[in-house]
């Protein structure tokens, strides 16, 4: 009896490691797709400064290095609602220009132009992104709300309306 049992055992495990060996050199092959990420702030003794994703493979990837604190200035990076975008803000004179990338193609899209600064900036459910300008420094009543017109490149941004 006892060796019925044991070699119905010893079948049924053969069995199960013949289903995951065949499930993992012929089952479907999936990329990783991103879970998280995470902005490393340049300063003198980090290592990898800039923009990390961490994938469904439990890698951290580099995706977007940033320089040293001296030459640039970056605002925490945000992913979109999808997944498929991160947008950030990149130092230009007094304020920043948003700037989205794409983790598909590893391409970087600036927002537009008038972007004088990206305070509270976020991506909407839709996809699309949201931020307002002149906020901090212009001071009330000057303050602009943007969005963008689409979900996707060329990331046309549009005036809304002024925010009192």
């Amino acid at each position: 009896m006892i060796k019925k049992v044991l070699i119905t055992i010893v079948i049924v495990l053969g069995f199960l490691l013949a289903v995951v060996i065949y499930l993992f050199l012929f089952g479907p092959k999936s990329e990783p797709t991103v879970v998280s990420i995470y902005t490393k702030f340049p300063d003198y003794v980090t290592s990898s400064p800039g923009i990390h994703i961490i994938n469904s493979f439990g890698q951290d990837i580099l995706v977007v290095p940033f320089l040293t604190p001296r030459e640039e200035s970056y605002t925490e990076a945000q992913l979109s609602p999808n997944k498929k975008y991160i947008f950030y803000g990149h130092g230009i004179g007094d304020g920043y220009e948003g700037v989205i990338y794409d983790i598909s193609t590893k391409q970087s899209h600036t927002v537009s132009d008038v972007v004088a600064g990206t305070e509270s900036a976020g991506w909407l459910p839709d996809g699309r992104l949201q931020f307002s300008e002149g906020c901090i420094l212009a001071g009330p009543g000057n303050c602009k709300l943007y969005q963008s017109a689409n979900s996707d490149s060329p990331w046309i941004v549009k005036f809304i309306k002024d925010i009192k």
